[in-house]
């Protein structure tokens, strides 16, 4: 006597409309990147190969480079949770915070003793806990002014990547806008339109060179501290990976 089998029936319309929604989804996620990648591109343009660039120090740079830990933590709004790195908050900070985590730069052995390397990575993870989304959200590093010459292009690499749990709504901004702040002796400030960086769900390094941006000898000397600021999402769910930053100038 002959089993019965038990042929499995798939639902070809159904397989065909999971196919459509991925290739939808697919293609959305591509236009948003396309749209990002033309918007920083007017910001930007490739460095010169022919021309050496002098690093100039920063607080993530050097956070990126230590080997210690840092455990999640709720930062403290305008408070170093490293030396020279801080998170900014506009608004009520009972309902809008960022814990923040640092894991170093590590070497991984295989079973055949191959050897790799996992880069450093600094994670900020915000949490919008009110009805009410915060005015901003930020990521900033002190830069060494006393390093920038006048008068000269600086350049900005930033490699990053988020994650986003949820899909992407619309309401979701596809770049990041970055500020370099002069603060001046007087306690007013000078802001200086750096560019823009594409939000990326795979991490990609970001090169901006704004020929716009130079900073005077009259501006630096009345400089007293200088940062770099990173205008972040300030709703949705999203974790914000920075694995390299620099600030360089010819």
């Amino acid at each position: 006597m002959m089993n019965n089998l038990h042929v499995p029936v798939f639902n070809t319309a159904q397989i065909n409309s999971k196919r459509v929604q991925i290739l939808e989804e697919g293609i959305e996620r591509l236009s948003r990147l396309l749209e990002a990648e033309k918007f920083t591109f007017q910001f930007t343009r490739l460095p010169s190969q022919n021309k050496k660039l002098r690093k100039i120090s920063n607080g993530i740079s050097q956070l990126l480079s230590k080997e210690e830990i840092i455990a999640p933590m709720i930062a403290p709004a305008y408070s170093d949770f490293s030396d020279g790195v801080w998170i900014g908050i506009g608004g009520n900070l009972e309902e809008s915070w960022a814990v923040v985590e640092f894991q170093p730069r590590r070497a991984n052995r295989d079973d055949i003793g191959k050897e790799d390397f996992s880069a450093a990575m600094l994670i900020i993870h915000p949490v919008f806990a009110g009805a009410n989304t915060p005015e901003w959200l930020t990521l900033e590093t002190i830069i060494n002014h006393r390093s920038v010459v006048a008068e000269t292009e600086l350049q900005f690499e930033v490699l990053s990547s988020f994650i986003f749990p949820e899909p992407r709504k619309a309401l979701h901004i596809n770049t990041v806008r970055l500020t370099l702040r002069c603060q001046n002796v007087d306690g007013s400030f000078m802001d200086f339109d750096v560019g823009f960086i594409p939000v990326t769900s795979v991490p990609m390094l970001h090169t901006i060179i704004n020929k716009n941006l130079t900073i005077s000898t009259e501006q630096l000397n009345q400089t007293i501290k200088m940062s770099l600021i990173f205008w972040l999402p300030t709703h949705g769910l999203y974790t914000f990976n920075l694995f390299s930053f620099s600030v360089r100038d010819k």
